[in-house]
């Protein structure tokens, strides 16, 4: 099966890194996959089994720029990509566009909708030209795939979707790649951590992610609790926003930035911490939305501190769960403290049979062949 997959997002979108993941798994699986993307120029080009790798690179300071020098990209490598399908991710031009043309030209498309993501515009114009786009694009597509039940349900009563054309596909994770992890204690010297208690907060510092609210939460921590350290994980257009706010509240000192690294290594940072976090504010937008930090953290067997956001249900007796920013603050002193139990083990143990991306995609390739039954 020769399958084309377009990203309309950069590497470092917790979307991209699972759209790349499913990618990869197709290719192990023996499928030619063409896989388009945009990236920074920081990004390293990508490569993987039975995959070819193409991307324009971020040159424009402006955004929409950016996208329209992908959206022509795209266009006019697919035009000569032979493709039985055509996988995209969000409904946005520059994914969804290409996939449209080539269906002219036979082939299936298929669109993959994670998010809600007009809610996270506070601006009333984008948030508007973003909510044409969920209501159109997906009316072209032949299946939409969705990893929220409350999000696929959602959609299909706003953009009136048949049930025969939805398929749900649980949120995944690379499993094998949070095994077996050393400890590299040059890594820890490097990012001055010392001895320190350590907690995690891996994210991509864009509109999405609630770091100022956990930033507050670690300067109370700070307060009552000596040698505790956080590592934040991740950069994006908000990184020196939040960096600004750690000077702010006196707690420079206390937070590591990072800033963007490969997923690849991101098992080996994240082996450095003694508690995870993901923290999501109580919005719309964060109703339908499923984490792959949680799963990620679980897969480390990490004990992970968790507000009741998102759609992540299937996991949440696995999390040490909270109510507030209070409650956050009183539950990482507690586990840090020795009173936590051993429910992260039992997660760990729950993502490896559940949300492994091999069994997942695998799954997922069984519907691409029922579609293209139907073509022929």
């Amino acid at each position: 099966m020769n399958v084309l997959m377009i990203s309309p997002l950069t590497p470092e979108s917790g979307s991209a890194i699972q759209f790349w993941s499913m990618c990869r798994e197709l290719g192990k699986l023996g499928h030619n996959v063409y896989f388009l993307e945009r990236a920074l120029f920081r990004n390293q080009k990508k490569t993987s089994r039975n995959v070819r790798y193409f991307r324009t690179i971020d040159v424009f300071p402006f955004l929409p720029l950016n996208i329209l020098l992908s959206l022509i990209f795209n266009v006019v490598v697919s035009i000569f990509i032979k493709a039985d399908i055509v996988f995209v991710l969000k409904p946005l031009p520059n994914s969804c566009i290409p996939a449209i043309m080539k269906k002219l030209f036979g082939a299936k498309i298929i669109l993959d909708i994670d998010d809600l993501d007009y809610e996270f515009y506070k601006n009333n114009i984008l948030k508007k030209i973003m909510f044409l786009f969920f209501e159109v694009f997906p009316r072209f597509f032949d299946r939409i795939t969705f990893c929220s039940r409350k999000l696929m349900n959602y959609t299909k009563d706003e953009v009136k979707l048949c049930k025969k054309d939805i398929i749900f596909r649980p949120q995944g994770i690379d499993y094998a790649s949070f095994q077996d992890i050393e400890y590299k204690k040059e890594l820890e010297e490097q990012l001055g951590l010392g001895r320190c208690d350590t907690l995690v907060y891996l994210a991509s510092l864009g509109i999405t992610t609630a770091l100022m609210v956990v930033l507050e939460v670690f300067k109370n921590i700070c307060q009552k609790r000596k040698g505790v350290k956080m590592l934040v994980i991740g950069g994006g257009n908000n990184l020196n926003s939040f960096i600004k706010k750690s000077k702010e509240i006196g707690i420079e000192d206390k937070v590591v930035f990072t800033g963007f690294v490969e997923h690849e290594m991101v098992p080996f940072y994240l082996k450095l911490g003694d508690i995870a976090i993901n923290y999501m504010e109580l919005s719309e937008a964060n109703m339908y939305r499923v984490p792959i930090k949680s799963r990620e953290y679980l897969a480390l067997g990490m004990p992970v501190v968790s507000n009741i956001a998102g759609d992540d249900l299937d996991i949440a007796k696995y999390l040490y769960l909270c109510k507030d920013a209070k409650d956050f603050e009183v539950t990482i002193i507690d586990i840090l403290d020795g009173y936590g139990d051993e429910r992260n083990l039992a997660g760990k143990q729950f993502v490896k049979e559940n949300y492994n991306w091999s069994n997942i995609v695998e799954d997922l390739t069984s519907h691409f062949n029922n579609i293209l039954i139907e073509k022929n």
